[in-house]
C-alpha cells in the first residue's frame, strides 16, 4: 500500500528528473553529438503515444481483440510512407517556418479562415486527450493507495484524485512554460523538449516491456504456459480471430493514420523540432519499431489479468499487474510508467497548441504597439495559452466523471482529426483545391461530426439522439463510431471538391499551390520591389513591428542568405523578401506575416512587363531540392546540370538578359573576362555594370544589330578587341522574352590580323629590296670594272688612288646590297633552313650595316668588340635577324649618345654573346612576360610585340639560351644587357675574317 505521501515524492523525484535532463540538454551540459543523434529524435517522437497507448490499447484489446493494433499501425504507416507525406511536409516547414497544422493550411490555402478553423477544430480534438491524460494519472495516483487491487473504489477517493491531478497540472504548466515559451520563433529547436520527451519515451517503453515480461514469466512462469491458457479460452481465440476482418479496424487504422499526421504534438516533434531530413529517414523505420516493442506487452498484461480472476477495471490492468505478483517495485514500474506517458504527451501538446492559438486566434485579431518589444509581447500571450491549455483540459477533466464517458471523447477526438485530411492531401497532391472548398468542406464534416459523435456525448444517454439512425441501418455501438467517421469524411470530401471545381482559385493561391504541389516545383514570376535596398526594407516593416524587431528580422535574414546590408541586386532583394516572409511566419504565422509583408514589402505595381518567369528563382530551389528528386525527375535535372556546366565553361562568355535588362546568367568565361563575379552579379540590373562593360553591352542592345566584330574596349589601359553576338528567345518557356548575348575575345585572333599585315608589308619590301639590289647589282658591276681597268690604263697615282676609292666603295655598295637581299629572303617560306658555321662577327657586323640604311638609326653607337675567332653553328640568315631585332630595340632604348656593345666569350661548349644597352631598362615586374607574342612595352602603333618572341624562337631553334639582365648591376638602376648561348663551331681557315670578300 502506498500512503500518499510515497506518491508525491515518487512523482516529484520522476518529475525533478526530467527537469535535469531538460535543463542539461539546455545548458548543453549533455554532448552534443548525443542532443543530435537520430535516436534522440526518433524516442523523442514517442511523446505522441500518451496513456491511450497504454490504457486506450488494453481496453480495446479487452473489447476487439487485435483491432488495439490498429493504433500502432496507422501511426507506423504516417512513417512508413515518410517518402510520399513527411518528407515534402517537412521541405514547406523547414522553408517557410510553418510550425503547425494551421500554419500549413493558413499558408496553402492563403486563408486567415483557414487557420482559424484548423485551430479551434484542434483545440476541441486534443482537449479529451488532454484531459484523458490528467485523469489517468490522478486515477492511477489513487490506485495506488488502495489495500489490494479488489479493493479499488474510484469515487471514494475524489478529492485525493482531485488535489493529485492539480499537482500534476501544475507541474506540466511549469514544465511547459520554462521549456516551451523560452524560443518564440521557429530558427532553432526546443533541445531541452526533445530530449526530454526522448527521456521520458525511453522510460515508458522500459518499463511497459518489464511489465510484459513480468506478466509472461511471473503470472505465467512461461510462454508455453500462456499458450496452455489460451487453448483453453476458445473464445478469448475466436475474439481475436474475428477481429481481424472488421470494419472497424480497418476503419480505425485510418482514423489514428490521420490523427498521427494532423495532432499537434506529433505535428511539432516530426517537422518543428526536426534537426534534418536524415533524421526524419531514420525515424521512418525506428519509430514503427519503437511503436512495435510498445505493443507487445499489451496482450500478456491482459491476459495475466483475465488468469487470475482480477476484477481491476480493464485500462487499470497494468498497474494491477505489481498488485498480483505482489511486488512493489513493480507497481512503482507501473505508475512512472503512466507518468511518463502523459507527462510527455501532455507537454508537447500544450506548447504546439499555444503556438497555434498564438498565430491563428490572437495575432489576427489583436497586435502589439509599435514601440513594443515584440518578442516580450509573444512570450507573454504563449505562457498566458498554456496556462490557459493546461486549466482548459483539467475543467474539461472535472466536467466528465466517468472513465468511461471521457474515454468516448477520445474516440471522439480521434475521429475528428479525420476531418483535416482531405486538407492534407490536397496541399500535397491537388493544387486545384481551393480555400473556399477547404473551408466549406472542413465546416460541413465538423458539423456532421459535431451531431453524429461530439453531441450524443453530451447527453445522458451517448446515443439516445441517434436511435433511429442505429434502428434504421442495425448498428452496434461500435459500428457506430466507424460509419459516423466514414460519412463526416466523406461529406467533408465531397463539398471539399465540389466548391473546388464551382469557385475560381486566384493567381496568389494558385502560386502557393504550385510550391507546395509535389508534381509542380512552381514557376515564380519575375516582379520587381518598389524598393531598392535593405535598409529600406528595415523602414518599412519598422512601421508594422517597430524598429528593433525589424532591423533584427532584416539582419536575420541577410545573414540566413550570406548577403551584405549593402546588397542591391533585384534578385537579392526579391530572395530577402521571401526569407523575411518565411521568418515572419515562424513568429506571427503565415497569414500575418503575409499580410505585414505585401503591405510593408510591395512589388511595383507595373508588373506586366516582368512576366517572364524567375529562372535564377527556379535554379536556386532546384539546388536545395536535388536531393530529394528521384526517377524521371532526378534524370532531368542532371542533363540540366549537363547544359548548364556546358554553357559555364565554354569559351566565349554567355551573358542573359531579362527584358527589364536583369540579369540572369554570367558564365565562368565572361566572369574571366571582364573581371566581373558571376555570384555577385547575377540578379542585378546591367547597370551595375563596371565600364566599360555596361555601355558595350547597352551600345550593342540598342543599335539592333545580331553581330558586332571586333569593337576595341580598354581595359586596365590595355587595348582589347571582342566580338558580340545577340539572341531574342520568344516563347511560353522560362526564358522568353530574354536575350542571350555572347562575347568573344578576339584580341590575339586582331593581333595577329595585324601581324599578318605587317609581315606582308615587310615582304613586300623584300621583293622590292631584292629587286632593287638587282638592278643595282648591273651597274656597280660595270662600275668596279671600269674602276679595274683604270688602274691599267694609266701609271698616275692620283688615278691609281682614285680607282682604288672606286673599288672599295663598290665593294661597300656590293656588300650592303648582299646584306639587303639577305634580311629580305630571310624567314621566307621558300627559304631552306641551312646548319653552318657562323661568323658572329661577320653577322654582327652584317646587321650593322643593314642598320645604317636607316638614316634615323644611330648604328655609328654600336660597338663590335665580338671576337673573331668564334664561330657557332646555325643559319646566318635567321641569327641576322637575332641581331636586327636585338640592335634594333637598343637604338630604341638608348639615348643618341649611349654607346651599345657587342661582346662574345669562350665557354667550354659555346660561345656567350652579350648584347649591353645604357637606356633606362626594363621594369622587374615585366620582364618574364618580353619573350611572349604580342608583349610591348612602346607605346600603341610603335611595336608589334613579337620581335623578342621570334628571337627566343630563333635561339631555340638553335638549341640555345637567352636571358636578360636590367639593371646590368646593383649599383646602377638603368641598362640592360641580353645573354644568348650557342653551340660553338670549329673555325673555318679557308674564310677571310678581315671584313673582305672572297
Amino acid at each position: 500500500m502506498f500512503d500518499l505521501t510515497s506518491i508525491l515524492l515518487l512523482s516529484f523525484a520522476y518529475l525533478a528528473l526530467v527537469f535535469i535532463v531538460a535543463i542539461a540538454a539546455e545548458n548543453r551540459w549533455l554532448p552534443k553529438p548525443l542532443i543530435h543523434h537520430p535516436a534522440v529524435y526518433s524516442l523523442s517522437l514517442g511523446a505522441y503515444a500518451g496513456t491511450w497507448a497504454i490504457f486506450g490499447a488494453l481496453e480495446l484489446a479487452n473489447s476487439d481483440g487485435f483491432v488495439f493494433l490498429s493504433y500502432y499501425f496507422g501511426t507506423s504507416a504516417l512513417f512508413i510512407f515518410a517518402p510520399l507525406i513527411l518528407h515534402p511536409l517537412l521541405n514547406l516547414c523547414r522553408t517557410y517556418r510553418l510550425s503547425s497544422l494551421a500554419d500549413l493550411f493558413s499558408f496553402r490555402y492563403n486563408s486567415q479562415w483557414a487557420g482559424f478553423l484548423v485551430s479551434i477544430g484542434t483545440l476541441i480534438s486534443v482537449l479529451p486527450l488532454m484531459a484523458i491524460q490528467i485523469s489517468n494519472v490522478a486515477e492511477s495516483a489513487v490506485f495506488l493507495g488502495q489495500a489490494q487491487a479488489s479493493s479499488y473504489d474510484a469515487a471514494a477517493h475524489s478529492e485525493i484524485q482531485r488535489y493529485l491531478s492539480i499537482t500534476f497540472c501544475i507541474a506540466i504548466t511549469l514544465f511547459s512554460l520554462i521549456f516551451g515559451s523560452r524560443q518564440i520563433n521557429t530558427h532553432s529547436r526546443h533541445e531541452g523538449l526533445v530530449v526530454a520527451s526522448a527521456f521520458q519515451s525511453l522510460v515508458k517503453l522500459t518499463l511497459f516491456l518489464s511489465l510484459g515480461i513480468a506478466a509472461l514469466f511471473w503470472v505465467f512462469d512461461s510462454p508455453l504456459e500462456l499458450e496452455a491458457w489460451l487453448n483453453s479460452q476458445p473464445a478469448a481465440l475466436n475474439q481475436l480471430n474475428d477481429s481481424l476482418v472488421s470494419n472497424n479496424a480497418r476503419t480505425l487504422v485510418l482514423i489514428f493514420f490521420a490523427a498521427a499526421l494532423s495532432f499537434p504534438h506529433l505535428f511539432h516533434l516530426t517537422l518543428t523540432e526536426n534537426p534534418n531530413r536524415k533524421s526524419l529517414d531514420y525515424a521512418s523505420w525506428s519509430f514503427p519499431l519503437y511503436l512495435l516493442l510498445l505493443s507487445l506487452p499489451v496482450l500478456p498484461i491482459l491476459w495475466a489479468n483475465q488468469a487470475t480472476g482480477s476484477t481491476t477495471p480493464v485500462h487499470l490492468d497494468a498497474l494491477a499487474l505489481g498488485f498480483i505478483v505482489q511486488n512493489p517495485w513493480l507497481i512503482s514500474a507501473a505508475f512512472i510508467c503512466t507518468l511518463a506517458a502523459a507527462s510527455a504527451t501532455l507537454i508537447v501538446m500544450t506548447i504546439a497548441v499555444a503556438s497555434m492559438c498564438t498565430n491563428h486566434l490572437i495575432l489576427p485579431y489583436y497586435s502589439p504597439r509599435q514601440n513594443a518589444n515584440i518578442y516580450s509581447w509573444l512570450r507573454q500571450i504563449k505562457r498566458a495559452l498554456i496556462v490557459l491549455i493546461v486549466l482548459l483540459a483539467f475543467t474539461l477533466y472535472e466536467w466528465v466523471h466517468r472513465q468511461s464517458l471521457l474515454n468516448n471523447f477520445g474516440y471522439a477526438a480521434y475521429t475528428a482529426a479525420l476531418q483535416f485530411l482531405p486538407g492534407i492531401l490536397a496541399v500535397l497532391y491537388w493544387p486545384r483545391g481551393n480555400r473556399a472548398g477547404l473551408i466549406v468542406g472542413l465546416s460541413a464534416g465538423f458539423l456532421c461530426w459535431g451531431i453524429t459523435i461530439l453531441l450524443p456525448l453530451v447527453t445522458a444517454d451517448a446515443f439516445g439522439m441517434m436511435p433511429m439512425l442505429l434502428n434504421v441501418f442495425q448498428l452496434g455501438q461500435e459500428s457506430y463510431w466507424s460509419m459516423a467517421a466514414i460519412a463526416s469524411l466523406g461529406i467533408n470530401m465531397l463539398m471539399f471538391g465540389l466548391v473546388s471545381f464551382a469557385t475560381p482559385t486566384d493567381k496568389e493561391q494558385q502560386y502557393v499551390a504550385d510550391i507546395c504541389s509535389q508534381d509542380d516545383l512552381s514557376r515564380p514570376t519575375r516582379q520587381q520591389l518598389a524598393l531598392r535596398s535593405p535598409e529600406e526594407f528595415i523602414h518599412q516593416l519598422s512601421q508594422a513591428i517597430g524598429f528593433p524587431t525589424a532591423q533584427k528580422e532584416v539582419h536575420n535574414a541577410l545573414k540566413e542568405l550570406n548577403m551584405q546590408i549593402t546588397e542591391n541586386r533585384p534578385f537579392a532583394l526579391r530572395l530577402l523578401r521571401r526569407q523575411i516572409e518565411a521568418n515572419l511566419s515562424g513568429l506571427f504565422g503565415p497569414t500575418v506575416a503575409r499580410q505585414i509583408v505585401t503591405q510593408q514589402l510591395p512589388y511595383s505595381k507595373d508588373t506586366e512587363q516582368y512576366a517572364s518567369k524567375d529562372i535564377h528563382l527556379i535554379e536556386h530551389r532546384l539546388e536545395s531540392y536535388k536531393s530529394n528528386l528521384t526517377g524521371l525527375a532526378s534524370e532531368l535535372d542532371e542533363l540540366r546540370r549537363y547544359h548548364r556546366n556546358t554553357i559555364e565553361n565554354l569559351p566565349i562568355g554567355v551573358c542573359t538578359l531579362g527584358n527589364d535588362s536583369e540579369i540572369l546568367l554570367w558564365n565562368t568565361t565572361l566572369a574571366d573576362m571582364t573581371g566581373i563575379d558571376g555570384q555577385g552579379i547575377i540578379g542585378s540590373s546591367i547597370d551595375n555594370l563596371a565600364q566599360p562593360w555596361q555601355h558595350v553591352i547597352r551600345e550593342f542592345i540598342a543599335s539592333g544589330q545580331e553581330h558586332e566584330h571586333k569593337q576595341a574596349v580598354e581595359i586596365n589601359q590595355e587595348n582589347r578587341w571582342i566580338t558580340l553576338h545577340k539572341t531574342v528567345t520568344i516563347g511560353d518557356g522560362p526564358l522568353d522574352n530574354n536575350q542571350t548575348i555572347l562575347i568573344e575575345d578576339v584580341t590575339e585572333t586582331a593581333m595577329l590580323e595585324q601581324e599578318l599585315l605587317h609581315n606582308e608589308r615587310l615582304a613586300s619590301i623584300g621583293r622590292l629590296a631584292a629587286g632593287v639590289a638587282h638592278e643595282i647589282g648591273n651597274p656597280i658591276t660595270g662600275i668596279a670594272c671600269l674602276a679595274q681597268n683604270l688602274k691599267y690604263d694609266s701609271d698616275e697615282p692620283a688615278i691609281h688612288e682614285a680607282a682604288k676609292d672606286i673599288l672599295t666603295q663598290t665593294d661597300r655598295v656590293t656588300r650592303i646590297v648582299q646584306s639587303l637581299v639577305s634580311f629580305a629572303h630571310a624567314g621566307t617560306q621558300s627559304q631552306t633552313t641551312s646548319d653552318q658555321p657562323v661568323s658572329l662577327y661577320l653577322c654582327a657586323d652584317d646587321a650593322i650595316h643593314l642598320l645604317s640604311l636607316d638614316q634615323k638609326s644611330c648604328s655609328e653607337l654600336i660597338d663590335n668588340l665580338i671576337d673573331q675567332n668564334h664561330w657557332v653553328q646555325g643559319d646566318p640568315q635567321r641569327l641576322l635577324q637575332v641581331f636586327i631585332n636585338l640592335l634594333n630595340n637598343a637604338l630604341d632604348a638608348s639615348e643618341q649618345t649611349a654607346p651599345i656593345f657587342l661582346e662574345s666569350a669562350e665557354e667550354s661548349n659555346c660561345i656567350e654573346l652579350k648584347v649591353t644597352d645604357f637606356g633606362p631598362g626594363i621594369p622587374t615586374n615585366v620582364q618574364e612576360q618580353i619573350f611572349e607574342p604580342f608583349f610591348t612595352t612602346k607605346d600603341p602603333g610603335e611595336g608589334t610585340g613579337l620581335g623578342l618572341s621570334l628571337v627566343y624562337s630563333i635561339i631555340e631553334d638553335h638549341k640555345g639560351s637567352i636571358t636578360v639582365e636590367s639593371p646590368i648591376s646593383e649599383e646602377q638602376s638603368y641598362g640592360t644587357c641580353f645573354t644568348i648561348r650557342l653551340p660553338k663551331a670549329a673555325d673555318p681557315q679557308h674564310l677571310a675574317i678581315d671584313g673582305s670578300l672572297d
